[in-house]
């Protein structure tokens, strides 16, 4: 958040805007743990992921697939609370926008774990010599984006602050460049004979898979910002 817009968020009063944001939290708990829970398993879901096509890591490969059953129950639990307080009786304003944002987060965070499932589905047609040098340093970036992505905008949905949510569109701006990079050279290398069919369609995916990932953590920041925009300074029309 640069100064002007501290000092602007600042004037307001804290005193009271904490008490009724505190009032607004009871009963939100286990909403918060289980979506910082997702959160923390889908980040670490899609790094192995990645890690494990690079490193072309069989027995990793194995133990992720193990973990996907984990990593929707947390969604599924989270889900069942959120639905259950809202139907035990009458939500304010706010609480049920929450609640509904929250819901709508913690099913982007699932598809983003199915996402990154995908990346594993491409390890048979892959090799260590089908990872082209330009591949090796473009789609580990591509996934450090995403992380970035997802990082902030979940941070910024607990913190109840969007400002903390606008650095996600600039990522996902070199995001998209960065597939279409890698599908520019791997087009260029299949045409040339460098890379076989079955490796260069498997790579696109991949990269393609890497920038629906950030589409996803893109989205949440969205969620966030709307959520909570009203409360805070004004976002300007070129961060919007």
């Amino acid at each position: 958040m640069n100064p002007a817009s501290r000092s602007h968020y600042n004037s307001c009063d804290m005193s009271e805007t904490e008490k009724d944001r505190s009032e607004e939290r009871e009963g939100l708990e286990e909403v918060y743990q289980g979506l910082t829970t997702l959160g923390n398993r889908v980040e670490s879901v899609f790094a192995d992921c990645v890690l494990a096509l690079v490193e072309q890591d069989d027995e990793l490969a194995n133990t992720l697939r193990e973990d996907n059953v984990r990593t929707r129950d947390a969604w599924f639990e989270l889900d069942k609370t959120c639905t259950a307080i809202m139907s035990a009786g009458q939500l304010s304003e706010w609480k049920a926008r929450f609640l509904s944002a929250t819901i709508k987060i913690a099913m982007d965070m699932k598809r983003m774990a199915d996402e990154s499932f995908v990346i594993l589905e491409q390890m048979d047609n892959l090799s260590a010599g089908n990872m082209q040098s330009v591949t090796l340093e473009r789609i580990p970036r591509m996934a450090e984006i995403t992380q970035d992505m997802l990082t902030d905008s979940v941070q910024a949905l607990v913190d109840e602050n969007p400002g903390e949510a606008r650095a996600p569109k600039t990522l996902h701006r070199e995001l998209v460049s960065l597939n279409e990079e890698i599908y520019d050279d791997i087009t260029d290398r299949l045409s040339e004979g460098e890379t076989s069919a079955g490796a260069a369609v498997s790579l696109i995916l991949v990269a393609r898979t890497l920038q629906k990932v950030g589409d996803y953590a893109l989205d949440i920041s969205m969620h966030v910002r709307r959520l909570f925009g009203h409360n805070h300074v004004e976002i300007p029309p070129e961060e919007s």
